[in-house]
């Protein structure tokens, strides 16, 4: 493992810290997680899309994007296991399905709130940027999630239809608390 990243690196060293205190621990990686939080990264990337501020977008990296509810799942299966006497310790890796690029997510976000909210296409700003170059950096930190299959049954689900979900939730309430 060869974390890129400061965040990354920083997160290592808590793993190798937390393993090293137990033999018994249990680490859980995920990809993109997103969710219908206020305030959290969906609803301040809609809220820029809303505005039609400019968005900039790693464009070379790809990833698996994991909703927040799809990992409380998994996290909930885990641990109802391990309490009734599952041994299986370690660091596992939990992603959504499908693997798509920062810029198709976006593009996907933006095409469901245009269905369901109001947004102007013609306003949206989005820009591509390249800021993570070099020969050290991976063009697919994309997690290998077959262990936490064996081991605990889980299996992966897509990310498209909860997304879908909370666009469609955030303008319904958005619609109610206008009435």
């Amino acid at each position: 493992i060869n974390p890129i990243s400061d965040i990354g690196r920083k997160l290592y060293q808590v793993e190798k810290i937390i393993q090293q205190s137990s033999s018994r621990t249990f680490v859980l990686r995920s990809g993109w997680v997103f969710g219908s939080r206020q305030g959290g990264f969906l609803d301040r990337l809609l809220a820029h899309v809303e505005s039609g501020d400019e968005i900039r977008l790693q464009s070379n990296l790809d990833g698996a994007p994991t909703p927040s509810e799809d990992l409380a799942r998994v996290i909930n299966t885990v641990v109802w296991q391990l309490y009734y006497g599952a041994d299986c310790w370690g660091v596992y890796h939990y992603s959504g399905s499908e693997v798509t690029t920062s810029m198709g997510f976006t593009d996907t976000l933006i095409a469901l709130a245009s269905q369901y909210g109001e947004v102007d296409l013609d306003g949206v700003q989005l820009i591509e940027v390249n800021d993570l170059s070099g020969p050290e950096t991976s063009k697919y930190p994309l997690l290998d999630c077959e262990k936490i299959l064996e081991a605990f049954g889980v299996k992966q689900r897509t990310w498209r239809s909860a997304l879908t979900a909370v666009i469609k939730k955030r303008y319904q309430n958005h619609s109610d608390s206008a009435v």
